[in-house]
């Protein structure tokens, strides 16, 4: 065995988080999932080094408040942390965020993977969904875009995404495969009917409701791709039917809402029934909102994965999410697919869910098992066989 392993070429693979101080949280999660599940693979012939890097501390010291912090974060990702890369030795270098695709500058490219986790700012700014591009990323997107261009393997979260990168930038197929995010282990259905209804009860308590209350759970950053706007008329329209003896809570966890989706919410009439929850840092806290809520609703108008329908499934949840993008390849058959615009139809399935019974535990078992399709055992096996397709194509001497 030991001979056989030292014909093996051994390969470093150098992976490149984020700056920490640069505000991604999923991404952070991706790369964080990714970096262990690479560690447990743990191929013999494979080392793996992580690359981590703070804002400059020079700057935050010389500049203080806010402004100094902005500044100290940008001279961080955009001079640093492209020094720092530069003198980093391997013989394949990961870029787990398309972000931090400017790192490539300071790496040998035909040796350098990027992935791409989705291409909305692009799609914002040439009108191919429904909402404007906002914030720097409409600026600078079509820089990163320059920078992924250079990448030897781009490595796209979900099919939708390297349909994106192929058809919308024009990169080709050859050099881009779809790697999914796995779930992890701690998204879990309650393990019986006791702790079901335990964790249903505490959860409830906690906002102050009754045991019986519905809860339609939404998991939303602050972006407009998140479509909120229909989620608030969908659920007033529950509401308004006047079908259940207490109205249907919206239960938000993530950031607040635009000043104007409040305003939505104000004139619907429903402000009073949604409750804002900021985001929980720990998988528990999120688990227990999973397997307390009665539905989880997503009607984004765009995503390039998209955990939570995935999340939520692996907690027992049911799920309706819209038609588009990369939702039904990670939904599959196992949701309520819509189209994101359809208010009709996602009151009407709110309704069905939280009133037939069949309907639900269907919808339950069969999210269970599409969860099971993702894993971060998968997700790191198939990285892996990108690294060793570059390694293959391209010579290097080990590091």
């Amino acid at each position: 065995m030991l001979i056989f392993l030292l014909k093996l070429p051994f390969l470093k693979i150098a992976l490149f988080h984020n700056l920490n101080q640069f505000p991604s949280l999923s991404m952070s999660r991706y790369a964080g999932e990714l970096s262990r599940g690479l560690g447990d693979a743990a191929p013999a012939d494979c080392q793996f080094e992580n690359v981590f890097c703070e804002q400059s501390k020079l700057v935050s010291d010389l500049i203080p408040g806010q402004i100094g912090s902005r500044w100290a974060e940008r001279a961080g990702r955009l001079l640093k942390y492209p020094l720092m890369s530069s003198r980093i030795n391997a013989d394949i270098f990961h870029i787990l965020d398309h972000s931090h695709a400017h790192l490539i500058l300071s790496l040998p490219k035909e040796r350098t993977v990027i992935t791409c986790h989705d291409i909305i700012p692009l799609l914002a700014k040439s009108g191919k969904i429904g909402m404007k591009a906002e914030g720097m990323g409409k600026h600078t997107f079509a820089l990163r875009l320059f920078f992924l261009w250079q990448a030897a393997h781009i490595i796209a979260i979900s099919e939708s995404t390297r349909q994106g990168l192929i058809h919308e930038v024009g990169i080709p197929e050859e050099r881009v495969t779809t790697v999914h995010y796995g779930l992890n282990s701690c998204f879990r259905p309650a393990l019986n009917k006791e702790e079901q209804e335990m964790v249903r009860r505490t959860v409830r308590a906690q906002y102050g409701l009754l045991d019986d209350t519905a809860i339609v759970l939404q998991v939303a950053t602050k972006n407009r791709y998140k479509n909120t706007p229909t989620l608030l008329k969908a659920v007033a329209a529950v509401n308004k039917a006047g079908n259940r003896k207490e109205p249907v809570r919206l239960l938000r966890l993530g950031a607040d809402m635009f000043p104007d989706e409040c305003e939505l919410a104000r004139s619907l009439g429903i402000e009073n029934l949604i409750i804002q929850q900021k985001p929980i840092l720990n998988n528990d806290g999120i688990v227990s909102l999973y397997q307390a809520a009665d539905l989880l609703s997503f009607p984004s108008l765009w995503e390039g994965f998209g955990w939570p329908p995935l999340e939520a499934m692996g907690c027992g949840l049911p799920v309706i999410a819209s038609n588009v993008a990369s939702m039904p390849e990670v939904v599959g058959d196992a949701g309520i697919l819509l189209d994101p615009y359809d208010i009709i139809g996602l009151a009407q399935s709110i309704e069905r869910l939280l009133d037939d019974k069949n309907l639900r535990q269907e919808q339950v078992q069969k999210g269970l098992i599409q969860a099971k399709k993702f894993s971060w055992a998968s997700t790191a096996t198939n990285t892996i066989s990108v690294y060793r397709n570059i390694f293959a194509s391209v010579p290097v001497s080990g590091a």
